[in-house]
C-alpha cells in the first residue's frame, strides 16, 4: 500500500468524512422522515394513543347519531298518524255523528293509536330506543373516564304518551270523548315536534363535537409529521455540494499521489 503523505491524509480524511455525510443523507431521503429522538417518540406515542381514543369517540358519535336518526324517522311517522289522528277528532265532533258513526270512527282512531306504538316500539338500533322509555342514552365522547367524558342523549317517551300520558284512554266512541281526544292529540303533537327538536339538538351537539375530534386528530397528525419531516431541496442540494467537494478532494488525491487511488472507494 503507497505511504500517503500528510496532505493526501488530509483530503482522504475530508473524502472519508464526506462520503459518511452523503450516506447519511442518501438514506435519509430513502426513508422520506428522519428518526426520532427518545424524547419525541414518547411524544408521537402520546399523540397516537390519542387519536386511537378519539377514533372511538368518533364511532361511538356515528353510532349515536345513527340511533337519533331512527327515533327522529320515526316521530316524523308518528306525527303524520297523529295529524290523521287530529283530522278524526275534528270529524267527530261535528253535529249529527251517529252512534255507529263514532264507532266506525273510533275503530280507525284505536288503530292509528297502536300504529303510533308500532313505531315507537320499532325505532331501535343496536337494543337502543329514545322512544319506547325513559332511557337516557349515553354516549362516551371523551378519552378518559370522567363522567365529563361521556354525553347525554334525552329520551322522547312516546309510549309514556300512550299509556299513561295525554293519550291514555283517548277514544272518539262519543261527542265528549272526541273533544278531550282532540286536546290531547294536540298535546301530543306539541310533544312530538318537541321531541324531534330536542334530538336534532343533541345530534348537532354530538357532530360538534366529532368535528373537534376530527380536528384534533388531524393537528397531532400534523405535529408528527412536523417532528419527521425532512428537507428535501435542501438535502438534495447539500448532497451536491458533498458530491463535488469529494470528486474534487478525489482528483486532488489521485495527482498528489497517483498510487493512493487504489486505497480509496470509488465515488458514488
Amino acid at each position: 500500500m503507497a505511504t500517503i503523505s500528510a496532505l493526501d491524509s488530509f483530503y482522504n480524511n475530508r473524502l472519508q468524512t464526506a462520503q459518511t455525510q452523503i450516506d447519511s443523507i442518501q438514506s435519509l431521503l430513502t426513508a422520506g422522515k428522519k428518526p426520532l429522538s427518545v424524547a419525541d417518540t414518547q411524544q408521537v406515542a402520546t399523540l397516537s394513543d390519542r387519536a386511537v381514543k378519539l377514533s372511538k369517540v368518533k364511532t361511538n358519535v356515528t353510532q349515536a347519531t345513527k340511533t337519533i336518526s331512527v327515533a327522529t324517522t320515526a316521530l316524523t311517522e308518528i306525527s303524520k298518524l297523529l295529524q290523521k289522528m287530529q283530522a278524526l277528532a275534528n270529524q267527530a265532533n261535528t253535529p249529527g255523528m251517529a252512534s255507529t258513526d263514532y264507532m266506525s270512527i273510533n275503530l280507525k282512531f284505536q288503530k292509528m293509536l297502536v300504529d303510533v306504538g308500532g313505531y315507537a316500539v320499532k325505532a331501535s338500533l343496536n337494543g337502543t330506543n329514545l322512544l319506547s322509555g325513559t332511557a337516557i342514552l349515553n354516549v362516551v365522547t371523551g378519552t378518559d373516564s370522567s363522567s365529563k367524558s361521556k354525553t347525554s342523549v334525552m329520551p322522547v317517551n312516546i309510549m309514556g304518551l300512550i299509556r299513561v300520558g295525554v293519550l291514555s284512554g283517548a277514544s272518539l266512541d262519543s261527542k265528549d270523548t272526541s273533544a278531550s281526544a282532540a286536546d290531547a292529540i294536540r298535546s301530543a303533537m306539541s310533544f312530538v315536534t318537541s321531541g324531534k327538536a330536542q334530538l336534532a339538538a343533541s345530534a348537532a351537539n354530538l357532530l360538534k363535537i366529532q368535528n373537534k375530534g376530527d380536528a384534533t386528530i388531524k393537528q397531532d397528525q400534523a405535529t408528527i409529521d412536523a417532528m419527521q419531516a425532512i428537507d428535501i431541496p435542501g438535502l438534495q442540494k447539500k448532497l451536491t455540494e458533498l458530491k463535488s467537494q469529494q470528486l474534487a478532494d478525489y482528483n486532488v488525491i489521485t495527482q498528489l499521489d497517483a498510487n493512493a487511488s487504489s486505497n480509496l472507494p470509488p465515488l458514488v
